[in-house]
């Protein structure tokens, strides 16, 4: 999904017209895991959140600069992503009762 950075683009001495970003794909994933996330939590149960996904998409679930994490604590004390092999996709697990992590 998107272009390769070159530096041309980077730049913008070889971007014809419309938007660039060299994390397209990025704020696209971090967009879409958010509106999943948000339909499903619209009535916090706790104070706590776990969502697994997928190990490949671990960082879109967490969200471009974790705006999905931020999102989340807005609505949660405790906000924890986990990667689980067993998920696939665009599959993803919410636990809203979830203990909190003790490190």
């Amino acid at each position: 999904m998107g272009l390769h950075p070159s530096e041309g683009l980077i730049t913008g001495k070889n971007l014809a017209a419309g938007p660039f970003h060299v994390s397209f794909k990025e704020l696209v994933m971090t967009s879409l895991f958010g509106d999943f996330f948000a339909s499903h939590t619209e009535q916090p149960m706790g104070d706590n959140l776990e969502i697994a996904v997928s190990q490949k998409n671990i960082n879109y679930a967490i969200g471009y600069n974790a705006a999905n994490k931020k999102m989340l604590s807005r609505k949660f004390k405790n906000v924890r992503f986990q990667a689980d092999d067993s998920l696939s996709g665009l599959q993803y697990r919410i636990d809203m009762g979830a203990q909190a992590a003790t490190d």
